[in-house]
């Protein structure tokens, strides 16, 4: 019996992709079963007697789907993609700007963070801190990715994303106590 593989559509977002609604509160569990459903109907090796347009096809589809999944699994990546879906860009080099009090932040954190790496110690206190700001981040997030997105919207969710980046890399710098 012939395989046919047509690749998902370049137009298709990731929500589409995976036949979800655009909302930033997943079911994990469920994205996981759709994600695995897809993969399995466009996995390269069910075409390996196939056409090389349809391996290739096939190949692209799968690309796609492992795209969309590792933008849709992680609330973070997520909210960037959201973002962009908007048009705007959280990293874009114009106007990507950080508040002066987040910059503040950034910079106690760093010393306290190179405090600990080189005279050792406990980094649960900067931890716990950095997981609070997090949530705080991911919150406001959240919160607007309800809303319409006006341009106001797009650059406080586009600073929210910054911040939450640029916190998620800090906690993974955090020395395990």
């Amino acid at each position: 019996q012939r395989q046919t593989m047509s690749a998902p559509s370049a137009g298709e977002n990731f929500f589409e992709l995976f036949g979800l609604e655009r909302d930033f509160n997943l079911d994990a569990d469920d994205l996981s079963r759709r994600y695995r459903k897809l993969q399995a109907a466009a996995h390269p090796d069910k075409f390996a007697g196939e056409s090389e347009a349809e391996k290739q096809a096939a190949l692209a589809a799968a690309s796609r789907i492992n795209e969309g999944y590792r933008a849709l699994k992680d609330p973070l990546s997520r909210a960037a993609y959201m973002l962009s879906l908007a048009g705007a860009d959280a990293f874009a080099e114009s106007g990507a700007q950080m508040s002066p009090q987040f910059l503040a932040q950034q910079m106690e954190w760093r010393e306290t963070l190179e405090e600990l790496q080189a005279n050792g110690g406990d980094g649960e206190a900067l931890r716990k801190e950095a997981l609070q700001a997090e949530q705080e981040a991911m919150t406001e997030a959240q919160t607007l990715l309800a809303a319409e997105l006006d341009d106001n919207a797009k650059e406080k969710l586009a600073d929210a994303v910054r911040r939450w980046h640029y916190i998620r890399k800090l906690l993974a710098e955090i020395p395990a106590a």
